[in-house]
């Protein structure tokens, strides 16, 4: 990574990385430089997204086709970026050389956040995070970590519970 040897994410306190709506995600990205860096913004960012892609049809055996022919369908439930550390506010642009660790909190939405779901191809709901280190007038390092969400649903509600009539639910 030319002159940075480590750049990650750690989440605090939540070695499975599962989390529930409300409860707050912490944890630090780690910088290891090796030399000075010119940096311009330094961001970390939580999205959860999801996307659901349903094939209009099964026409003609031409795979190119085929992958063409989806309606893709995308949502966006969390969406949220803090500036860790700005570069602009310092003439030169620099961050020493060393380890440099920057906290970050994001609290997790109480209402209308649901579970991570993998689908295969077709569906999926996925949340992560993601930092960025923006340099000025080149590529900029980027690393993320996904982690899981659980929706908490009280299976006990009217609504949820399935009637018996006559030996056959409804």
């Amino acid at each position: 990574m030319g002159k940075i040897r480590e750049f990650s994410i750690q989440l605090h306190n939540n070695a499975a990385s599962v989390y529930y709506p409300g409860q707050i995600i912490t944890g630090i990205v780690v910088m290891d430089l090796i030399s000075a860096v010119k940096i311009r913004y330094i961001w970390v960012e939580i999205a959860g997204r999801s996307v659901t892609k349903v094939p209009l049809s099964n026409r003609g055996s031409n795979r190119s086709q085929w992958l063409a022919d989806f309606v893709t369908q995308r949502d966006c439930f969390i969406d949220e970026k803090k500036v860790l550390w700005d570069g602009t506010r310092n003439e030169n642009l620099q961050l020493g050389s060393g380890r440099h660790e920057l906290d970050f909190a994001f609290p997790l939405p109480c209402h209308y956040l649901p579970s991570s779901y993998e689908g295969g191809k077709c569906c999926n709901i996925r949340y992560l995070i993601l930092a960025r280190i923006c340099r000025p007038w080149k590529m900029d390092y980027v690393t993320k970590t996904a982690f899981t969400v659980l929706e908490m649903v009280d299976i006990n509600r009217p609504e949820l519970t399935v009637k018996e009539l006559n030996n056959y639910c409804t």
